[in-house]
C-alpha cells in the first residue's frame, strides 16, 4: 500500500492584497452621466458606458467617455469624446486616451489626438513628445505637430516638435 500526501499554501501577504485592490475596482457602474453643479447651473456633463472606481488611490476609470461643458448661461462651450479616461478624484487631473475628439465652440476649433494630460490646477492640457495632434479651425486653418501644450489661462496653443499646416490669416 502506498499513501501520497500532498500540500501547498498561498502566500497571503499584505503585498498581494494591495496589487489586488490596485487591479480590482470597488465599485463598477455602467452607463453613467456625471453632472457638475457650480452656483446652482450645470457647468459640465460626463457620460461614460463603464465607470471603475479604485477608492485605494483617488481613480476612476472611464470607457467610452463623452464630455460636455457650458457656460454659465447654459450655452455649450466645449465638448467632446474619448476611448478611455483616468481621472485622480482628488485632483481632478486627468489622462484621456484612444480616439480622442474636442471641440471648442467658443475657439471654432476641433483637436484630435491619441493621448492627452490635463493638469487641473495649471488649467494645462498636453500630449507626449512624440504623439501627433491635429487642430483645425472652422476658418480653414489646420495644424499638425507633436508635444503639445495648451495653456487655458492664457489662451496659449504651443507644439515642440516639428509643426505642418495650413493657418488662414483673419482680417
Amino acid at each position: 500500500m502506498c499513501i501520497v500526501l500532498g500540500a501547498c499554501s498561498f502566500d497571503y501577504t499584505a503585498g498581494t492584497a494591495e496589487a489586488l485592490r490596485a487591479e480590482i475596482p470597488d465599485t463598477v457602474l455602467h452607463n453613467v452621466t456625471h453632472v457638475v453643479v457650480r452656483d446652482g447651473a450645470i457647468i459640465a456633463e460626463i457620460d461614460s458606458e463603464r465607470l471603475e472606481n479604485f477608492s485605494s488611490d483617488q481613480r476612476a476609470v472611464l470607457t467610452d467617455v463623452a464630455y460636455r461643458e457650458f457656460d454659465r448661461d447654459g450655452n455649450l462651450t466645449n465638448h467632446g469624446s474619448a476611448d478611455r479616461a483616468t481621472i485622480d478624484t482628488e485632483t481632478d487631473d486627468a489622462e484621456v486616451s484612444g480616439t480622442i475628439q474636442l471641440r471648442s465652440e467658443t475657439e471654432e476649433a476641433t483637436l484630435s489626438a491619441g493621448q492627452l494630460a490635463w493638469d487641473d490646477e495649471a488649467r494645462t492640457l498636453t500630449s507626449p513628445a512624440d504623439d501627433l495632434v491635429e487642430l483645425r479651425r472652422d476658418d480653414g486653418s489646420q495644424v499638425a505637430g507633436r508635444g503639445l501644450e495648451i495653456i487655458v489661462r492664457r489662451r496659449t496653443v504651443r507644439f515642440g516638435g516639428r509643426v505642418s499646416g495650413t493657418i488662414v490669416a483673419g482680417e
